[in-house]
């Protein structure tokens, strides 16, 4: 499976066009912009209907860095909407995001806002939990997290940006073995990206192809929806798997 973030779907039209030249169908990840933003709740189901032409979809129902600033209240009635608009066009529903990051707040709040997602998703969706590998302090943080409740999902994800963290080669295969253990159908990566760093085309591509060798399903580049804007054609076949 090869993944796809695009943080701005404002032009839908244009990313279905590219995901069409993909061998075979890929997978996109849309985000449910910040809490009491104006977020377009219709203008993402207009485009959610587009892309899904070429595309599984996975909706992330809230980004990490909102987490701890939404109460279990608004959390559901989040997921509702996410449940309530887009299931039909959807296959996926990220209900936690880059979780073992220090800035979500108490890992028990974190949990319980996570576990009111999941119990609201319906058995024909999957579920998605994305964790957050940490460089800096190889992975502590995250296996805290791990440690610190019974966490389900269908699919266990993680985040990797290897230019926030000392900690470049980390050893993926203990830690993918640890996710199995939790019972999901699939392992992965959920997010990468050369943040907080600049790349070039140049750069891009060496990244996204040092990712994609070490053979896990997902990935789901962040800077997809920029390397389309700035039509990064190499960067654009890099990420379909193009030699």
């Amino acid at each position: 499976m090869i993944g796809l973030t695009f943080d701005d779907a404002s032009n839908p039209k244009k990313i279905a066009a590219y995901l069409a030249t993909f061998p075979e169908r890929p997978t996109v990840r849309l985000i449910c912009d910040e809490p009491g933003s104006g977020f377009d709740w219709r203008g993402m189901l207009d485009a959610v209907k587009i892309i899904s032409q070429q595309a599984n979809i996975m909706m992330m129902v809230c980004d990490s860095y909102y987490i701890k600033k939404i109460s279990l209240t608004e959390m559901a009635a989040r997921t509702k909407r996410v449940v309530d608009l887009f299931g039909p066009f959807i296959r996926t529903v990220e209900i936690g995001n880059e979780i073992g990051g220090d800035w979500l707040g108490p890992l028990s709040e974190v949990h319980a806002k996570v576990e009111v997602c999941r119990k609201m998703v319906p058995s024909h969706l999957n579920t998605a939990i994305t964790w957050y590998y940490d460089g800096n302090d190889n992975g502590l943080a995250l296996m805290k997290a791990l440690g610190s409740h019974t966490w389900k999902a269908d699919w266990h994800l993680v985040s990797w940006y290897p230019n926030w963290g000392v900690d470049t080669a980390p050893d993926w295969g203990s830690l993918f073995r640890v996710l199995q253990t939790l019972g999901g159908s699939l392992v992965g990566f959920g997010e990468f990206g050369e943040e907080p760093k600049k790349y070039l085309a140049s750069q891009r591509i060496a990244m996204i192809r040092a990712q994609y060798a070490l053979g896990y399903p997902g990935n789901f580049y962040w800077n997809a929806r920029d390397a389309l804007r700035r039509n990064q054609t190499r960067v654009l076949a890099a990420l379909r798997g193009d030699a």
